[in-house]
């Protein structure tokens, strides 16, 4: 499944949030302003994409996710590769507050594409009987190297827009990767990213999602 349509708004406050800047900033004025300038062209670089891949262990077959559960689904979410290459022209230029602005934003909507597609994941578990008791990710619960065995499911269906480097890492650099764990009590539903598990501490939205 490919979903490509989707209705979100860049929240200013968590833009805001991602750069630390308050309203007690000597900046703020500035910062805002190009936020408004930005916020109307936005969009025309986002190209949003969401691949869901409904996968079932096989007896016999090596597999990395056989102590989890039997049935899964992949998730890949991406905005495209347009707004990374001008947030890089913007450094390049030096006009590091685009290019700052443009990868928050950036990182706020790929966050909200999560969301989004809360609804699709519901319908699908509906139509197998199914519910979600475990979300796995990349290094926290599984090795990196699974994003390959991912990258061979969606690249047949999409073999243009997302690569994977050597380093198992996905291109663009705005793309998300995570493995779904059904279960058989279709009253679950955990698919939400757990911040107490990721190794990202820094993470300025660390309590927010």
């Amino acid at each position: 499944m490919i979903i490509e349509e989707f209705h979100i708004t860049i929240r200013k406050n968590i833009v805001f949030k991602l750069l630390d800047c308050h309203h007690d900033n000597p900046a703020y004025e500035l910062v805002e302003k190009t936020y408004k300038e930005l916020e109307k062209i936005i969009y025309d670089y986002i190209k949003p994409k969401c691949l869901i891949f409904y996968s079932k262990f096989i007896e016999g077959e090596p597999n990395l996710l056989e102590k989890y559960g039997k049935e899964f689904f992949y998730v890949v979410m991406t905005i495209g590769g347009e707004l990374e290459i001008r947030s890089k022209e913007c450094f390049n230029n030096g006009n590091y507050l685009e290019g700052m602005l443009f990868n928050a934003m950036a990182d706020d909507y790929l966050f909200q594409m999560e969301e989004a597609v809360a609804d699709i994941l519901t319908e699908e578990c509906s139509k197998r009987g199914k519910g979600i008791k475990q979300r796995l990710a990349a290094p926290e619960d599984i090795p990196i190297e699974f994003h390959n065995t991912v990258y061979e499911q969606i690249n047949n269906a999409n073999p243009q827009d997302i690569k994977i480097t050597d380093g198992y890492m996905f291109e663009p650099v705005k793309t998300c990767c995570y493995v779904l764990v059904l279960s058989d009590d279709a009253n679950l539903f955990t698919f939400r990213h757990d911040c107490g598990k990721c190794q990202m501490k820094g993470c300025k939205l660390r309590k927010w999602i």
